[in-house]
């Protein structure tokens, strides 16, 4: 992603470990590394969503002192929506 005021951002699509390998700090690992991306790269933001029902990936990113954007609302248009669209 690149935002035209703040520079180039790199953007998360999904974080998931298994069922059978969550407390084990997986998440953390792979977090960190991913942070760990960003620096080097020195992007301005690093950004994922989260559904507002997804307690535990809330309670994860907390941890990081993660701000979580109250005023944006996240639209999107299906490969089938947009052909509707335009036929």
């Amino acid at each position: 992603r690149y935002s035209t005021w703040k520079g180039e951002t790199l953007y998360l699509e999904d974080l998931v470990v298994k069922q059978d390998y969550r407390g084990q700090k997986i998440g953390t690992a792979l977090f960190n590394q991913l942070l760990l991306e960003a620096k080097q790269r020195s992007v301005k933001r690093l950004e994922w969503q989260i559904l507002d029902w997804n307690e535990p990936a809330l309670n994860f990113y907390k941890k990081y002192n993660t701000s979580f954007d109250g005023e944006w609302i996240n639209g999107r248009l299906t490969q089938k929506e947009i052909n509707q669209l335009l036929s």
